[in-house]
């Protein structure tokens, strides 16, 4: 888990000041949430806000019920729906009162699919799928479970244990065992794609199991997941049956980290993602990227030359003129400011945050984000914005131009999700405060 993004992160310190409110306001910033109590919420992987047809949903980890065992925290989705007067009404309900106290990798993430069955992933680390849908389109009191239940004791055992005893191949509706790191994306159809890490080999030892990069799409139309990349056959001393694995980068002796996804104009995929060799860890090289203009059938580099599915470790275009170069494990992907070219924005591992687009073929060298923006993102109308610490929001027109502005800021908060929502015009953020004990949702106006 990369701890040292949360921690630099929490090391950029706290602005505040009537001023930057003031500003805030002048700039049509509105808090959409106020702010909720969470617990073990902490993460920078998980997509936990979603917006569809001017209704809002979050999804969070929060305290438990009583005394909290180190299993017991709930994850509790949230519905925003919206009233007269520019507001909102917030319901909730709980999904899981046996979450794991697990600040790095059992946060939840959230989707509304085309027909408005809302998604949610949940309390996973090297786990079968926890995985619910609504059972109807945009109501969040009754879910159906689609996942592979564990029971309390197993959970325990994962937990308290670091022990993970699912050997099989898998059996919930996404595919894949052994999940960490879920995360949803939608393209410029509403198609939907969830992202994660998963065993390739899962009744090995902790260390052979061949941890890789998975890809899936969704079909609305049949309710069924398909999963993108190559296939790997399996033995039955590989798994608790013999059979075949998809994934989209997979090598032994390597733990593939994180694929981000962004949709250009186009509708073309665009995917970038870490590798880390040895075991798992916070630190991560190669960070990677490749294309895919056919709906992930098939993927290519930039250049145009395909590759082979799964891809390995060097055979990934790397974004960083060394591919050797130390990062934090999860990038995030963006366009640029013409919202044409694809641009990265990392981190350097415990160190700064930058991000680099891809312009006439060749990857820019790396520039520091402003106000050292953990995310930079673009609004395909020209602007470039950064998120930072401090719940800062800048924007400008170019990574190398300055001055940017600063739309934004809310003393006391630190790590941002951010939902470009074109509809509006707008960015949804999810952001969180430093000490962990609160999370609210803010719109941002590109304008």
């Amino acid at each position: 888990m990369p701890r040292s993004l949360i921690a630099s992160a929490l090391a950029l310190g706290l602005v505040a000041g009537s001023a930057a409110a003031a500003e805030a306001e002048a700039a049509g910033v509105q808090e959409v949430m106020a702010p909720v109590a969470v617990a073990g919420n902490l993460n920078v992987f998980a997509t936990q806000v979603a917006y569809d047809k001017g209704t809002i949903y979050t999804v969070n980890v929060e305290p438990a019920q009583g005394v909290a065992t180190g299993i017991n925290l709930r994850t509790v989705v949230r519905k925003g729906t919206p009233i007269a007067g520019d507001g909102y009404r917030w319901t909730s309900s709980v999904v899981e009162s046996r979450t794991m106290d697990d600040n790095y990798h059992t946060q939840p993430s959230i989707a509304v699919d085309k027909a408005g069955y809302i998604h949610i992933v949940y309390n996973m680390h090297n786990m079968p799928w926890q995985y619910v849908v609504s059972t109807r389109p945009g109501d969040i009191t009754e879910f159906t479970f689609r996942g592979e239940p564990v029971g309390t004791t197993v959970l325990g055992l994962v937990k308290f244990k670091s022990q993970t005893p699912f050997p099989s191949l898998g059996s919930a509706a996404i595919p894949g065992n052994q999940i960490t790191y879920p995360a949803f994306f939608k393209d410029r159809n509403g198609e939907l794609y969830v992202t994660y890490r998963h065993a390739v080999r899962p009744k090995r030892p902790f260390k052979e199991r061949e941890y890789a990069c998975g890809i899936a799409k969704y079909n609305a139309a049949t309710q069924l997941w398909n999963p993108l990349g190559g296939k790997i056959a399996v033995s039955d001393a590989d798994a608790e049956r013999a059979g075949t694995v998809t994934a989209f980068c997979s090598q032994s002796g390597w733990w593939g980290y994180q694929p981000r996804l962004w949709f250009d104009k186009q509708n073309h995929m665009h995917v970038s993602w870490a590798w880390r060799q040895g075991s798992a860890g916070g630190d991560c090289t190669n960070l990677s990227y490749a294309v895919s203009t056919d709906g992930g059938r098939t993927f290519k580099r930039s250049d145009g030359s395909a590759y082979s599915l799964p891809i390995k470790v060097y055979e990934g275009e790397s974004v960083l003129p060394d591919r050797n170069t130390r990062v934090a494990c999860r990038s995030n992907l963006s366009g640029d400011a013409t919202g044409a070219n694809p641009m990265v924005s990392f981190q350097y591992f415990a160190k700064g945050f930058a991000a680099t687009p891809r312009v006439r073929g060749a990857w820019a060298k790396p520039l520091g984000a402003p106000y050292g923006g953990q995310i930079v993102s673009s609004d395909e109308q020209g602007g470039l914005w950064a998120f930072a610490s401090s719940g800062r929001v800048a924007t400008g027109s170019s990574l190398s131009r300055v001055p940017w502005r600063l739309v934004t800021q809310s003393a006391g908060y630190c790590v941002s999700k951010v939902q470009p929502v074109p509809e509006r015009k707008a960015f949804l953020v999810h952001t969180q405060s430093c000490d962990n004990t609160k999370v609210k949702l803010v719109w941002v106006p590109w304008s």
